[in-house]
């Protein structure tokens, strides 16, 4: 049995070993990370030994590695991604992208130094919107829109200092827990 943990453990060494010591990556991040992107890391494997959580680093101009993550994707076991963005700063930058198990993106949302900016989609599995928003530096703001099943605009809410719209941002945290 031990025999058997120790070739367990030599074999993930040797793994992480081959996907990390083989990057090659300049630059800033790029819309397009894969599998032959250098910088690539996996951080954590599913049960058939396929990558569940994976960093890209950048890599200075001698091929180095850095400590400087620019971008993680998380996968379903299914080996479809559930979460995709970059990084900056060890912050969420841009935009986000989080996916059902279909492939079907789920939600779609951009980051300033790891905060809410923006347009703010939440989608049902069969693609149509199930609400979108607005936030500014993490604070839901504007106009937040609920649709029914078929698509049609169901409920308005304005997001004002005093309403609570999406529910999660700190200033409708701090409404919830006041009530």
């Amino acid at each position: 049995m031990k025999l058997k943990n120790y070739f367990s453990c030599i074999f993930v060494f040797i793994l992480f070993f081959m996907m990390s010591g083989s990057c090659h990556r300049v630059g800033k991040a790029s819309k397009s990370f894969d599998d032959n992107t250098p910088g690539k890391v996996v951080l954590s494997l599913n049960p058939d030994s396929t990558p569940r959580d994976v960093i890209y680093y950048k890599v200075d101009p001698s091929g180095n590695i850095t400590d400087e993550a620019i971008h993680e994707i998380h996968y379903f076991p299914n080996k479809k991604k559930y979460v995709e963005g970059d990084l900056k700063e060890g912050k969420r930058e841009g935009t986000w992208y989080a996916y059902f198990e279909n492939g079907k993106v789920n939600t779609e949302a951009t980051y300033e130094e790891g905060k809410e900016i923006g347009s703010y989609k939440v989608y049902r599995e069969n693609g149509k919107l199930l609400f979108s928003g607005q936030f500014d530096k993490g604070i839901c703001t504007g106009t937040w829109l609920f649709y029914n099943p078929d698509g049609l605009v169901s409920k308005k809410i304005e997001a004002t200092p005093t309403t609570i719209a999406c529910g999660w941002c700190p200033k409708c945290r701090s409404l919830q827990h006041n009530h």
